[in-house]
């Protein structure tokens, strides 16, 4: 795939997401909005770009391991859905309060469950029913899971960002103990 035949005003690609049927479409988040290619990445078009504010910030885009044709995008403005490959996008009712999508993970024992991760939360959205459940989360630095004991250190290491210590970046679910 030639991801520079992607229009150049997309100047950061944040992530990319490929359904695997012939020919393969493709869905490449972008700071600018999002890109899609349905013939195996021979042309490119912009397909989605919230108004909102922070809409044009894509910051991640996954397909649906069950469902055919359906995808999810994050951005700073919420979270969308399709349900015909990246085509046509619809709003789905994430909380309000829980931020722009870091990352997205499916709950492999029901295709209903959609983790979603912010900088300092992570959600758990049943998508039958619209219903998130808040499952952890950090605030001012300290999180609200006891279980979890985590080392820190008096002193940031070179080069990192105080400011940027207690964020989260990425979630996976184990698909031996789904569960963890």
């Amino acid at each position: 795939v030639r991801i520079e035949e992607v229009p150049h005003r997309a100047r950061k690609a944040i992530e990319i997401a490929v359904d695997g049927q012939a020919p393969a479409t493709m869905l490449l988040a972008t700071d600018q909005g999002l890109y899609g290619s349905f013939d195996d990445g021979k042309q490119w078009a912009r397909l989605f770009r919230d108004p909102g504010e922070g809409g044009g910030v894509c910051t991640v885009v996954a397909f649906h391991p069950e469902r055919e044709g359906t995808a999810f995008l994050g951005t700073r403005g919420g979270l969308f859905m399709s349900v015909d490959g990246g085509q046509h996008w619809s709003s789905v009712g994430a909380p309000a309060s829980s931020g722009p999508a870091r990352h997205l993970a499916f709950d492999p024992r029901s295709p209903d469950h959609l983790y979603l991760l912010t900088h300092e939360e992570v959600w758990l959205g049943d998508l039958s029913n619209g219903q998130w459940q808040r499952r952890f989360g950090i605030v001012n630095g300290v999180s609200n899971a006891e279980e979890v004991e985590v080392e820190e250190s008096e002193e940031p290491e070179a080069g990192e960002d105080p400011g940027s210590l207690h964020r989260l970046s990425a979630l996976a679910v184990d698909p031996r103990a789904p569960s963890t």
